[in-house]
């Protein structure tokens, strides 16, 4: 049988399929392999389609990898060469070019992009990428403090992962749906959404990342936000079991301030002295500033007030929105709480911005 034919007909279009499913199990030694085989087998063929959605994939997977700067690269010499796409690979540009403006934090431009992209979802053939584009749309939607709609697409990804019995997204849904509903402070809901996510079972995917430190993170959090620091102790503990994982400073942070609020001062102290340590070591300063500023509510409350102030600008300067509105409220309520109610309204503002 002629290679190339083969090729076209069956053989790289399911290696494309089985390297985009491999990115979003997150399995990266994985997907490393195969894009060296898709790079060698691509000279051999001639499908236009084939070749676009190849790029696209490409694109698709510097971006899983971290590699920020080349995806956005990538995406510019794309759009320059002015390709002709049909309905799937239109579906696969706009999706991904939503993932890159969420990576760099514009998260207008990816809700953009990623609705843009469900124009194209009905004439998708591979129904397979239903689940994780929802969870993505619906995660855009979290981030962005527009809770309504990511509760709608958190649904649909958890209906078409269960269906589809794609358990690694299933997990990630009902985590992003519990975070949802603890912005709802809907206590129960949440922590029942997470204890269901945390029931997935890593080893079923191979996923190279530890989904389950970050439902422990979270479930943490749940604690944490009803004042029961010493159970959320025992989860953001579970959380830092792995230096490795992406969640471990925030972990760390959590902890200790779990452990300050439970009166458990000499062993807080142990936990900030790692974290305040390793983000100077890393030269951190968005963690520098976090640590810090535990340091002062509950250690040194001298200077409470000026770092608390200078670190929020901090915040402001580089458009982190989660920790300006995290840390804003909190500062609002003490100033509530000393009667100074001008400065508590200027803060109370600044958190619903």
């Amino acid at each position: 049988m002629d290679r190339t034919i083969f090729s076209e007909s069956s053989t790289f279009p399911e290696l494309l399929d089985t390297f985009h499913a491999s990115m979003k199990l997150e399995k990266k030694n994985a997907a490393e392999n195969m894009l060296r085989e898709i790079q060698k087998q691509r000279k051999s063929i001639h499908d236009s389609n084939l070749l676009i959605k190849s790029d696209l994939m490409e694109i698709r997977f510097f971006l899983f990898a971290g590699e920020q700067k080349r995806a956005e690269t990538m995406f510019v010499e794309f759009e320059k060469s002015q390709k002709e796409l049909n309905d799937e690979n239109a579906f696969y540009y706009h999706c991904f070019k939503g993932q890159l403006f969420y990576e760099k934090g514009h998260l207008q431009q990816a809700i953009i992009a990623y609705e843009k992209a469900a124009e194209y979802m009905e004439e998708l053939s591979n129904i397979a990428e239903k689940p994780d584009f929802y969870y993505k749309l619906a995660n855009a939607y979290y981030h962005a403090y527009i809770t309504a709609l990511s509760v709608i697409n958190a649904t649909l990804a958890i209906q078409e992962a269960r269906e589809q019995k794609q358990g690694y997204v299933l997990a990630k849904s009902k985590l992003l749906q519990g975070l949802n509903y603890l912005e709802w402070k809907d206590y129960e809901g949440a922590e029942a959404l997470l204890q269901e996510a945390l029931s997935y079972r890593q080893q079923d995917t191979g996923s190279e990342f530890n989904l389950v430190h970050m439902i422990n993170h979270n479930l943490g959090l749940v604690y944490l936000r009803q004042g029961l620091p010493e159970a959320a102790t025992n989860y953001f503990k579970r959380a830092i079991e792995d230096p490795d994982s992406g969640h471990y400073m925030k972990s760390l942070y959590y902890l200790a301030e779990a452990l300050f609020y439970a009166g458990r001062n000499k062993e807080a102290l142990r936990y900030f002295d790692i974290g305040f340590s390793i983000s100077k070591q890393e030269n951190n300063e968005l963690y520098k500033w976090i640590f810090a500023m535990l340091h002062k509510e509950f250690v040194d409350k001298s200077s409470f007030e000026g770092v608390w102030q200078q670190g929020i600008e901090y915040f402001i300067t580089i458009n982190d929105n989660f920790n300006v509105k995290y840390y804003s409220e909190r500062f609002a309520e003490y100033f509530f709480r000393e009667g100074e109610h001008e400065k508590a309204s200027y803060y109370y503002r600044l958190a619903i911005k």
